[in-house]
C-alpha cells in the first residue's frame, strides 16, 4: 500500500490495517484459550464421572493422562459440546444484557406523577 494514495490515505490504511490485525489476533487467541480450557474442563469432568460411577481409576497413572485419553476417545463429541457451550454462553450474555439494561433505561426516564 506504500505507493498508493497520498499521505493521509496511507496513514488511515496503516491505522485500520493495524487495528484489524490486532482485533483478529485477539479473537484467535481468545478462541484458542477458551477451547483449551474447555478441553481441560471436559477431562476433569470425565475423570469425576468415572469415579462417581464407581469405575476404578487406573493406578500408577496420572489423572491428567487418563483424562486426556478419555477426551481424545470422544474428541468429536467434545468439539460439538464446545460449540454448543459457546452458543449458550452468547445467548445468556445477550439476555442478561437486555434484562440488565432495562432497569437503567427506566430510571433515566421521568415518569409522570
Amino acid at each position: 500500500m506504500g505507493a498508493f494514495g497520498d499521505a493521509d490515505f496511507r496513514a488511515g490504511a496503516t491505522f485500520w490495517g493495524g487495528a484489524a490485525g490486532f482485533g483478529f489476533t485477539a479473537a484467535v487467541l481468545y478462541f484458542l484459550r477458551e477451547y483449551i480450557l474447555y478441553m481441560v474442563k471436559a477431562g476433569h469432568i470425565a475423570v469425576m464421572v468415572e469415579y462417581l460411577d464407581g469405575r476404578a481409576l487406573p493406578e500408577g497413572r496420572s489423572q491428567i493422562g487418563y483424562a486426556q485419553e478419555i477426551v481424545r476417545a470422544r474428541f468429536g463429541q467434545a468439539n460439538v459440546l464446545f460449540g454448543i457451550d459457546q452458543l449458550v454462553r452468547g445467548v445468556i450474555r445477550a439476555i442478561t444484557g437486555l434484562v440488565g439494561g432495562w432497569p437503567r433505561s427506566c430510571r433515566s426516564r421521568r415518569w409522570p406523577g
